[in-house]
């Protein structure tokens, strides 16, 4: 496809946007190029400009969101390595001043304790480095 100019861009943008709505909405089956179209406010001729058929747009709706996941997994493990320190973290950021905030979570099976069933602090740094 040739090079689109800024309104082209937003056209195809808006057709892409509407089309994965009807097809959240009702299925891929169920969806037409017509309301995809109806959805986007321009002409069906118009959707020609842009993709070939409704296969051809639902497969770039699916590249899409397939690339929208992908970089939102990628925000998120940057924010921690895995899933629950990054929701702790996150967690925390929400709640807590930002020099209060830690800057990273480290989780253990168990803490260290003496015969009273208290934590031995002396023995933390040991058991997480």
């Amino acid at each position: 496809m040739k090079a689109l100019t800024a309104r082209g861009e937003r056209t195809r943008r808006r057709l892409l946007e509407s089309a994965e709505r009807v097809f959240a909405e009702l299925g891929y089956h169920d969806a037409s190029i017509v309301k995809i179209t109806e959805a986007a406010g321009v002409g069906q001729g118009t959707f020609y400009l842009y993709f070939e058929s409704k296969k051809s747009v639902f497969d770039e709706v699916v590249l899409d969101l397939n690339s929208r996941v992908r970089h939102a997994m990628t925000e998120a493990a940057a924010k921690g390595s895995t899933r629950a320190e990054s929701e702790l973290l996150e967690f925390c950021r929400g709640r807590l001043a930002r020099y209060k905030v830690p800057k990273g979570v480290v989780f253990v099976d168990a803490l260290p304790r003496n015969a009273m069933n208290k934590v031995v602090k002396a023995d933390l740094p040991e058991r997480v480095a």
